[in-house]
C-alpha cells in the first residue's frame, strides 16, 4: 500500500468496528473520530490500538486535525433512523458526505471510500421478492453477523444493534413465538455477512483508480438466507435453542433477486463470501453473548 494511516468515521458502529479490526490486521495505522463525550467509550472499545480524535458537535463536523498525515478515508458515519424525520436523516447523511469529501480534498487526501445503503437507493419494492437480477448500482443487501470485539450494546438499544436487531427479534424472540408468519416481513431478503462488507471497504483502499475501471459504486451481496432457513439451521446446530425458536412450518417460500457481483470481483477482487450458515451461527452466538452481558 502507498499509505499507512487511514481515517475511519463511524468506527464505533456495527460495521465500523469490523472495518477497524480488519484494517489493523492488514497493517494500517487507524485513526478514528468521535464526539468529545464518546471518547472514553471509543477508547474502551479499541484500547490503544487506534488514534482517537475528537470532532466538534456542529454540522458539519470539522475534520481538519484528524485528516493530517492521513492517506485515505473510510466514511461510515450516518444518522440513525430514530427520533428524526426522513428529511433530517437524509440531509444529515448527504451533508456529512459532502463535507468530509470536501475536507479530504482540501487536505490532499484523494482516496475516499464511502459506505452506502439500499435504503437510500431502493425505489422499486416489487423487486424485493422477485427473481430479478440486480445489475445496476442500487444497494440491496441486509448485513448480519457477529458484533466486533469490544462492541457493547445496552439492553433494549435496538438502534445500536443495527440490522442485527431484526435477526434478534425475528429469529431469537423472547418470549418465543409459536409460529413464524406465513409471509415473512423481514427488512430485506438479500443478505451479506458484515465481515464481508468490512472486507470490501478495506479492499477498496487498494482498488484501481476510476480512470482505469470506471465509476466505483459497487454492490456487495453474499449467499442469501430466509428466517425460515435460519430457524431450521439453528434448531439443528444449536438444539438448546429449540424451545426459543419459532415453528417455521407455515412459512411460504418466496423468490428473491440475485445480485450481479461482477464489479466486486473485477474492481475489488472480492471473490469469496462467508457462507450463510456461518453467518447465522455467529450472529446467534453473538446476540446470546450480548444477552448474557445484560445479566452480568
Amino acid at each position: 500500500m502507498s499509505f499507512s494511516r487511514i481515517l475511519v468515521t463511524g468506527a464505533t458502529g456495527f460495521l465500523g468496528g469490523h472495518v477497524v479490526h480488519q484494517a489493523l490486521q492488514d497493517g494500517y495505522v487507524v485513526r478514528i473520530v468521535t464526539r468529545p463525550e464518546k471518547i472514553s467509550a471509543a477508547q474502551e472499545q479499541f484500547g490503544d490500538k487506534v488514534e482517537v480524535f475528537a470532532v466538534n458537535n456542529g454540522q458539519p463536523a470539522d475534520y481538519t486535525e484528524a485528516l493530517k498525515d492521513v492517506g485515505a478515508v473510510i466514511h461510515l458515519a450516518a444518522a440513525l433512523p430514530f427520533g428524526n424525520s426522513r428529511e433530517e436523516i437524509l440531509s444529515s447523511i448527504i451533508d456529512g458526505v459532502r463535507s468530509i469529501v470536501s475536507q479530504a480534498l482540501s487536505a490532499r487526501v484523494f482516496k475516499v471510500v464511502i459506505a452506502g445503503s439500499y435504503v437510500t437507493a431502493l425505489t422499486d419494492y416489487s423487486l424485493v421478492f422477485s427473481d430479478h437480477k440486480i445489475t445496476e448500482a442500487v444497494g440491496f443487501s441486509t448485513a448480519y453477523g457477529p458484533f466486533s470485539s469490544g462492541f457493547k450494546v445496552a439492553k433494549g438499544d435496538f438502534g445500536r444493534m443495527s440490522t442485527n436487531s431484526a435477526f434478534y427479534r425475528g429469529d431469537l424472540p423472547d418470549p418465543p413465538r409459536r409460529k413464524l408468519a406465513a409471509i415473512q416481513k423481514i427488512p430485506h431478503p438479500v443478505t451479506v455477512d458484515i465481515r464481508d462488507v468490512a472486507k470490501a471497504h478495506i479492499l477498496a483502499l487498494s482498488a484501481p483508480s476510476t480512470n482505469n475501471v470506471g465509476r466505483k459504486r459497487i454492490l456487495i451481496s453474499g449467499p442469501n438466507f430466509s428466517y425460515k432457513q435460519a430457524v431450521e439451521h439453528l434448531a439443528k446446530v444449536r438444539p438448546e435453542l429449540r424451545g426459543r425458536l419459532g415453528d417455521p412450518s407455515d412459512v411460504e417460500e418466496a423468490p428473491v433477486p440475485t445480485i450481479d457481483q461482477t464489479r466486486a470481483i473485477e474492481v475489488l477482487g472480492l471473490t469469496k463470501y462467508t457462507g450463510w450458515e456461518t453467518t447465522v451461527e455467529d450472529t446467534a452466538d453473538s446476540l446470546l453473548a450480548m444477552e448474557r452481558s445484560w445479566q452480568a
